[in-house]
């Protein structure tokens, strides 16, 4: 799908915890995808809502990149500036903590989009 490695690990382990948070371990779901209207496959339901749920973290993964790709496919023009693309994905501030973690994690060296 053309995701900056960085971002896409940068995402997970905010989103989950780096993959320890309950959503996480209940339902393999490493983004914090929830459910809506459209989606038809498998659910975990938590007192905060609906989350899509995978039969493994790989699809996980795999269904991440296909949702930024569908909803935001202004992210997927300009690979380097990928995060621009992704305006109102995530609170405020999203962004600031996910380059925080590419940084911090050193996760740049895959690519080269926060550094």
């Amino acid at each position: 799908y053309g995701i900056p490695v960085s971002i896409q690990f940068a995402q997970a382990i905010y989103e989950s915890g780096a993959g320890r948070s309950n959503i996480a371990k209940q339902s393999c779901n490493h983004f914090g995808i929830r459910c809506g209207d459209k989606w038809d496959g498998e659910k975990y339901y938590s007192k905060t809502g609906c989350w899509r749920e995978y039969e493994n973290v790989g699809l996980s993964w795999v269904d991440h990149a296909a949702y930024i790709a569908n909803y935001y496919p202004n992210a997927m023009y300009k690979p380097w500036e990928f995060y621009k693309g992704l305006e109102g994905y995530g609170e405020s501030g999203y962004w600031k903590k996910i380059c925080k973690i590419v940084k911090k994690y050193k996760l740049y060296k895959y690519d080269s989009i926060c550094k």
